[in-house]
């Protein structure tokens, strides 16, 4: 798929996918499929999911059918939370034939794919982005005319915490990323390095584009079950209007959309609470095909500081809380964060100035390509300087250009930190880059003398960005998006940088138990912070059931050593995907496996990792012959994310910021002397002639036909 500015006489929708469907055409934008009109295959898009206690499974279930006249192959991209998710399993289904996907080695799955295309047969694998691992992508080698497949993949997920809830996502849209190194292609993206351009957003490649929400040219649909082992004392959803059901003494419910017309522009999200969530929890899994338990064991450490019961009043004291420091805001104002997400990352910046602990130490960093500081060094917090800074906060806007973040980080970690004042940074960004393990190892290397702690910004921030970087910190994260009440997670993410709940925690299992994987282990462990659950996963071997394990840790006020308790259940629970979320976080956790033992992990128990692919081929009958027509899947653009305006009447295109790129030369030469000058011959026009017949009403992408140009020469 591409974005072409086209005249408006060109402009037409999709073709149909399905009854009823009308998708509008927006002015200067054409969504259309890649030359030849081909029709998108992919028909439905189902999310189905169930929640048990603090685990859950998604389902992703998507039905194509090739309506076109020619053979297609396509590619469906989706988001993931890489820290907690462990994609599990491809199902395709196919000629009344299902077949189960094989997880086996990258390259060995990717020559098993490409022979299999080869040869003329049906083709279909999974794998991880090489660049950003929150993505996952799935290719359909040669679909024949009017072949259906339905593709259902899965993938096993842990709960976090949100203000006090278990909080259930499902990612559902995507932020375009900013890479600061590269103008290669990079996620079907390319990124533009025009000089006339003065920043850098990334645009759809040959065959990719994006779509919002309203655009979407297939159906979806999300449905959730929760079952849990105490009755639930709320449930609901910030993000979308819901249906619930409640059943079994309101241990269990089931939910459905409210509007099944919704539209799946910003992430889905489920916030559940349950009664006494605070008491320890210890589940057991025993599936034949493996000799070990997988356990879950969930803590909720308690703690009688007078911080505890201030953040659990809403507010922070001004005097008491022993919070003395040097606390650096870093601020994203690249492009991606115009429009609601400068105006929502301000906000949160001045709710923290409001809450600084007295007797410390600030400044401001405004960062894109560049960085600006408030201050050339950190000011002491007081009613002058604070004035200054809200003055500072009105004149900010997202203008930077692109999201260079190791730079501005550099900046502030080169400069020795002060004792006295413990320095504490806090990132807002939407994370919209592509480097993000440049940015979590600059933090790594720093964490003995910098915490930081990361505010997303927008519904589609990167999570694997956020959180990598605030785990790499020793640090908490928290998400907002527009329309939040901000206050309660400033006020939660100041107390966990003033007041880390504890350190020094570690597991104790019971003395006759052989641990064979934990995650994390016990010589890994982050802090532990108030509300927060803390849970491990681990593969256990001998007899669990009914037995005790402890978590000890230490209050960082008190210095006073507490231990936790859980005990196991008497009877293990059926299925895999404990045994699939633990080493799923293995891989993630624990940072001394080796390649070879991630890659025999992940082949063992069915989990996609950085090393391995899943791939399934069905043998045709009629091997397909000739070469098949890309038809890629448009991708779901967030709805908070930034789109640069149409350029106004008489303006220069290339003094704006924005998508530049679009159809193949010939395609897009075609069509604006068919639609603009009634020519309908195919022969070559030249660059002169179409800079003097353009107007802003009539645009051609500048871009592609100068980089032709240049090629000739």
């Amino acid at each position: 798929m591409q974005v072409v500015n086209l005249p408006r006489c060109c402009i037409r929708p999709y073709a149909s996918p399905f009854a009823g469907h009308n998708c509008k055409p927006r002015p200067h934008m054409c969504i259309r499929p890649i030359k030849d009109n081909l029709i998108i295959p992919l028909k439905d898009l189902q999310f189905r999911v169930d929640i048990k206690d603090c685990l859950s499974t998604v389902e992703i279930v998507q039905k194509y059918i090739n309506s076109n006249k020619v053979t297609v192959e396509s590619e469906y991209v989706f988001p993931v939370d890489q820290e907690t998710t462990a994609v599990t399993g491809l199902t395709v289904t196919i000629d009344n034939k299902v077949i189960e996907a094989e997880v086996m080695p990258k390259e060995k799955a990717e020559e098993k794919y490409t022979d299999a295309v080869a040869q003329g047969d049906n083709a279909f694998k999974m794998s991880q982005d090489e660049k950003q691992p929150d993505i996952i992508r799935i290719a359909l080698g040669k679909l024949q005319p009017n072949k259906e497949v339905t593709i259902v993949t899965r993938y096993v997920k842990l709960l976090e915490i949100e203000n006090g809830s278990w909080s259930f996502r499902v990612p559902l849209t995507y932020t375009p990323r900013y890479d600061p190194d590269s103008s290669e292609v990079v996620n079907g993206m390319i990124m533009c390095r025009a000089k006339t351009i003065p920043s850098k957003y990334p645009v759809p490649a040959k065959g990719q584009e994006f779509v919002k929400g309203k655009d979407v040219p297939y159906k979806w649909s999300f449905s959730a079950s929760v079952e849990c082992s105490k009755p639930i004392a709320k449930l609901g959803s910030p993000s979308h209007r819901i249906d619930i059901e409640f059943k079994d003494a309101s241990r269990k419910a089931s939910i459905s959309l409210a509007n099944q017309r919704e539209v799946p522009d910003t992430d889905l999200v489920i916030l559940y609470q349950t009664q006494n969530s605070d008491t320890p929890s210890a589940l057991l899994q025993k599936d034949p095909k493996h000799d070990a338990y997988a356990a879950l064991v969930s803590f909720c450490p308690s703690f009688n500081t007078s911080s505890e019961s201030l953040a659990a009043a809403g507010k922070l004291p001004e005097v008491d809380l022993e919070g003395k420091g040097e606390y650096i805001f870093l601020l994203d104002c690249s492009g991606s964060m115009q429009g609601e997400r400068i105006k929502l990352a301000v906000s949160a910046l001045e709710t923290f100035l409001r809450s600084l602990p007295v007797d410390s130490r600030f400044n401001i960093i405004c960062f894109g390509n560049t960085y600006r500081c408030f201050r050339p060094g950190s000011v002491k917090y007081e009613s002058n300087t604070l004035k200054d800074a809200f003055d500072y906060l009105k004149g900010i806007r997202a203008n930077m250009g692109g999201t260079k973040i190791v730079n501005a980080l550099s900046s502030i970690m080169n400069v020795a930190c002060d004792s006295s004042y413990p320095r504490t940074i806090f990132l807002l960004t939407d994370g919209a880059v592509t480097n993000t393990d440049d940015v979590v190892s600059l933090i790594k290397k720093h964490v003995h003398d910098t915490r930081v702690h990361t505010f997303g910004i927008g519904s589609g921030a990167s999570r694997y960005l956020v959180k990598s970087s605030a785990i790499a910190g020793n640090g908490s994260f928290q998400f907002a998006a527009e329309g939040e009440d901000l206050t309660p997670k400033v006020i939660q993410s100041l107390s966990m940088a003033t007041v880390p709940a504890c350190t020094d925690a570690r597991i104790e299992w019971p003395a006759d138990i052989s641990v064979e994987l934990q995650s994390p282990a016990n010589d890994k462990m982050q802090n532990v912070y108030m509300n927060e659950p803390f849970i491990v996963l681990a593969l256990l071997k001998g007899e669990v059931a009914g037995k005790v394990v402890k978590l000890q840790y230490k209050e960082t006020i008190t210095g006073k050593k507490i231990t936790s308790e859980a005990v196991f259940l008497g009877h293990s629970i059926e299925g895999v995907d404990i045994y699939q979320a633990a080493v799923k976080r293995a891989f993630e956790k624990n940072t001394d496996l080796s390649n070879k033992e991630i890659a025999d992990l992940s082949v063992k128990f069915s989990v996609l990792s950085p090393l391995t692919s899943f791939v399934a081929v069905h043998k045709t009958k009629e091997k397909i012959k000739g070469p098949a027509k890309p038809v890629k899947i448009p991708i779901v653009i967030t709805k908070d994310a930034y789109v640069p305006p149409a350029p106004a009447k008489n303006s220069n295109p290339y003094r704006h910021s924005g998508i530049w790129t679009g159809a193949v030369y010939k395609s897009a030469v075609k069509r604006y002397k068919k639609g603009c000058l009634g020519i309908a011959s195919t022969e070559a026009v030249s660059y002169t002639h179409l800079r003097a017949h353009e107007t802003p009403e009539h645009l051609v992408c500048r871009l592609l036909l100068e980089k032709k140009k240049k090629k000739k020469k």
